[in-house]
Formats: C-alpha cells, sequence, structure tokens
C-alpha cells in the first residue's frame, strides 16, 4: 500500500469536506465522514460506538476503492475508480448500505 507525504493530508480533508457534501446533497444528514490515515470512513451514530456504513481507501493520486462495512469488519468490493464515480456508485447502487440503523 502507497505511503502518502504529510502534504498530502491537507488533499484528503479536502477530498472529505467532498464525500460529507456529496451525503447532504442526497439527503443523508444523518451520516458523517471521518479521515483515517488513507481511508475516509462514513459512519452514524455517537461518536463512541459509531455505525460504520462504507469506507473509500485512497489507492493512488486518483484512484480509491470501496470498502462496505459487515458484522463489525470490512468487507472489500470489487469497485474501484474515481473518487466522484464511486460516491455515485455508493449513493446509486448501495444507497441501502447508508440507511439510519439506529
Amino acid at each position: 500500500m502507497p505511503k502518502f507525504l504529510a502534504s498530502e493530508s491537507y488533499a484528503l480533508n479536502a477530498y472529505r469536506d467532498q464525500v460529507q457534501k456529496h451525503l447532504t446533497s442526497h439527503a443523508l444528514e444523518h451520516l458523517r465522514v471521518r479521515r483515517r490515515s488513507d481511508a475516509l470512513i462514513i459512519e452514524s451514530g455517537p461518536d463512541k460506538g459509531a455505525i460504520k456504513h462504507a469506507r473509500l481507501r485512497r489507492y493512488g493520486q486518483h484512484l480509491w476503492r470501496l470498502d462496505m462495512a459487515h458484522r463489525g469488519k470490512w468487507q472489500v468490493t470489487p469497485v474501484r475508480g474515481l473518487l466522484t464515480d464511486l460516491l455515485e456508485t455508493l449513493t446509486g447502487e448501495f444507497g441501502w448500505v447508508l440507511m439510519p440503523r439506529e
């Protein structure tokens, strides 16, 4: 897995904001995006014991992979591509994963 420079952490914060804006525009205000290393985690619920829904993991300059949370573990999907494409796929084809579980 590639390591990213500290200067690239700013870009990940911008990507986090982009994902949050996309979720809000699809009426998914109950979700929030948290950055952890090279991944953006979409979760809901309280900060402690948050419910994880999906993860977008960065693999290159523009390449991302979509993972889904299942029974407390991350399940890798074959879905890879640009972040904007993954967001459309996530909300369009896997929207059921983002529904409230509280």
